[in-house]
């Protein structure tokens, strides 16, 4: 496993990934007058006017508006997946064409006004009729792609319009914002009985580009992942593909999972996703991806994950509040292609001057992703954002992915709602015609279970070695780290058991190595002096050993600047 280290000049930002209104009743009189006026309506405008005009009122027995198809059974066509990527394929041979750009009262909407429109729950895709429901997005403030919404029933695919009937405009919203016309969605809410059979919870959002945000049991959302990461971090600046069409397929009343189809779309590539939800203590999602470029000069990141690291137990302490840490996640999980069972730990960091791109070289990866492992909520006292209930998210590949490599970007901050940590996968080479990848994705607490002692704390301090100015050392940086490891197998060792560091660095030396059993929790410390060129960075790597049997997940840690 090799491990290359290079760094960009600038930063980049990631976006984030940001009372009812009931029908009244009418008396026998008014239903005469309202259909006078449809007849009117069609004499003059057309069967077309009145169409549109029946959609978006509310029913005359009180009934809310909910979501309807316009196609009849006659007309509406079949899709399967299939279709999407028939549809992402002919794209593809097409130049690029940007998508529909929304009204500019919508696009200057402030944050305050978008948050004043909010989907009538009461009217959600399914409701009362299965498990599963889905409520919809206002386009506009930052959500400025409109994404065009399908049902599929039995495979039959009918368009879900947009109208304002299904928003509640809070304050003066509704007099900035409302239309009577079809603008498309600006994504999807999933919601789910959770936690409660008769609670429908969030379980999974769609919303902005190709970002979607998932839950499972007993967390609150927190990291993100996308259909598709282009040029990360690049020169030439990141390229954010993003989804025009989603088809919900319908659930049957007790079913436990939701299968949505989405078309992807950017300059360089077209793409078909399915992904198959199925929400609990795990939730998990299948997902396939089927990918077409127009340019295949760019660096295209599969199955990438987006999350937010200010500040951790070892790092700077550049950000001062009153929480010990800041973060959505802590660190970033491999498990190699190699038959050794090698689980690669790599803490986060929130670099202080430049953008941090590492790369982890592997031949079919068995799996990697970001997770939040300190659990503890003295480590961040953030009553508000819980960063201790944050989800974890583990991408399983099914399948050969073959040669490529793990990428971790890390991007200076120093505001915590700014996402500045991308990890994905980048294939060594592309296929002629077309990639197809499947790979499963896992939103837990705790990350998969390795079979070794994780590392639980990563520590940095001083080397309290004082060194004069004139001193030839002075070009050399010093600085004692400590590496902590917690199992039950290890746990259940005796203090004088011969555990071992394997320890490597790529530049520089490391001294005063010391390995011992906190006997209050049953955890291994590893304490060590490491120096280095203060030009030259360097990458670190341990792991503890018992008589030649590896015990413990390798950490990695890139040593690159000064902290302190």
């Amino acid at each position: 496993m090799d491990v290359i280290w290079r760094s960009t000049e600038s930063a980049l930002l990631f976006p984030g990934c940001a009372s009812r209104n009931r029908a009244r009743r009418r008396d026998t009189s008014s239903i005469v007058l309202w259909l006078l006026l449809e007849l009117l309506c069609l004499v003059l405008l057309g069967s077309a006017a009145l169409a549109d005009s029946t959609a978006a009122k509310p029913k005359a027995d009180g009934t809310p508006v909910k979501p309807q198809a316009q196609q009849s059974e006659s007309e509406a066509p079949t899709v399967d997946f299939g279709t999407v990527i028939a549809i992402a394929r002919e794209l593809a041979s097409a130049d690029y064409r940007p998508p529909a750009t929304l009204p500019s009262h919508l696009l200057n909407l402030s944050y305050d006004h978008y948050r004043m429109i909010r989907f009538h729950r009461d009217r959600a895709l399914w409701s009362g009729n299965a498990l599963f429901q889905v409520e919809f997005f206002h386009p506009g403030f930052l959500y400025n792609i409109p994404v065009t919404m399908h049902e599929l029933d039995q495979g039959v695919s009918r368009h879900i319009p947009f109208t304002s009937e299904l928003f509640r405009f809070d304050d003066d919203a509704g007099r900035i914002v409302k239309t009577r016309e079809d603008l498309g969605f600006a994504g999807i809410r999933i919601t789910y009985p959770l936690h409660k059979a008769a609670v429908q919870d969030e379980v999974g959002v769609f919303l902005g580009a190709s970002y979607f945000r998932l839950v499972s049991r007993g967390l609150n959302f927190g990291l993100s992942a996308r259909g598709l990461a282009v040029d990360t971090a690049g020169a030439r600046g990141e390229e954010f593909p993003y989804f025009s069409q989603l088809w919900l397929q319908k659930p049957q009343p007790q079913q436990d999972t939701l299968t949505v189809y989405a078309l992807l779309e950017s300059r360089s590539v077209t793409g078909a996703y399915s992904f198959v939800l199925q929400p609990g203590q795990q939730t998990v999602v299948d997902c396939t991806a089927t990918l077409f470029f127009r340019d295949r000069n760019r660096k295209f990141g599969i199955a990438p994950l987006t999350s937010m690291f200010l500040k951790g137990e070892g790092g700077p302490r550049r950000v001062r509040d009153f929480r010990p840490e800041t973060h959505d996640s802590d660190g970033l999980l491999i498990r190699t292609g190699r038959g050794d069972n090698q689980w690669l730990w790599r803490p986060l960091h929130n670099p202080a001057l430049q953008v941090q791109t590492s790369q982890f070289l592997d031949v079919n990866p068995r799996g990697f992703g970001l997770l939040q492992r300190d659990r503890n909520f003295l480590s961040y006292l953030d009553v508000e954002a819980r960063y201790h209930n944050r989800p974890s998210i583990w991408i399983e590949p099914q399948g050969d992915w073959g040669a490529g490599a793990v990428e971790l970007i890390e991007i200076p901050t120093n505001d915590e709602t700014n996402d500045n940590i991308v990890a994905y996968w980048v294939p060594k080479e592309l296929a002629e015609e077309h990639l197809t990848l499947r790979y499963r994705m896992i939103v837990d607490s705790d990350g998969p279970e390795t079979g070794l002692a994780k590392v639980v704390r990563t520590l940095v301090a001083d080397s309290g070695i004082h060194v004069p100015a004139n001193d030839p050392d002075a070009d050399t940086v010093k600085r004692r780290f400590i590496v902590d490891f917690s199992s039950d197998a290890i746990a259940a060792l005796g203090e004088d058991q011969p555990l071992t560091p394997d320890i490597a660095m790529s530049s520089g030396r490391f001294s005063e190595m010391s390995v011992f059993k906190n006997n209050d929790n049953g955890e291994w410390r590893v304490m060590f002096l490491a120096e280095r060129p203060r030009s030259t960075a360097a990458d670190l790597r341990l792991s503890l050993s018992l008589n030649g049997r590896r015990m413990t997940e390798t950490w990695m840690y890139l040593w690159n600047e000064v902290e302190r």
